[in-house]
């Protein structure tokens, strides 16, 4: 009896299926439009950088830290074991506040060392650190 007054009334049932017809066809002008653009998005702007003349750095000198292969360590080309490390660089430190240790280390050498010589520079106290590294 319901659906004889339904169908009389003019009403229909509501319904209850979505169209994602137009979601796709958004979704697919969007895919176009990001296909055209990417390669634009690539390409590099080339700037002609000024030239300027080097000035040396204001930095203190860098006191040169060498781990090599064979487990030897150099201070400033001077030859020191583990033990007296953190004693000579607490004494550079004391004479110089400003203390940048540069730190060189053969490629075979293991990071378990090189992370040694980190941690007794930072137990002394150096706050300035480099990296010394070789360009390709």
């Amino acid at each position: 009896m319901l659906s004889s007054l339904s169908s009389k009334s003019g009403h229909s049932e509501p319904i209850s299926e979505i169209n994602v017809t137009p979601l796709v066809d958004v979704m697919l002008v969007l895919l176009v439009i990001f296909i055209l653009t990417a390669p634009l998005l690539a390409q590099a702007i080339s700037v002609n950088l000024p030239q300027t003349v080097k000035v040396p750095s204001a930095n203190p000198a860098a006191t040169y830290l060498t781990l090599y292969a064979d487990g030897r360590y150099e201070l400033d080309q001077i030859a020191v074991d583990a033990t007296g490390l953190a004693i000579t660089l607490s004494d550079k430190l004391i004479t110089e506040p400003n203390l940048v240790l540069r730190l060189e280390s053969d490629a075979s050498v293991p990071y378990e060392d090189v992370a040694q010589l980190l941690a007794i520079a930072k137990q002394v106290g150096i706050k300035r650190l480099s990296m010394a590294t070789e360009a390709r």
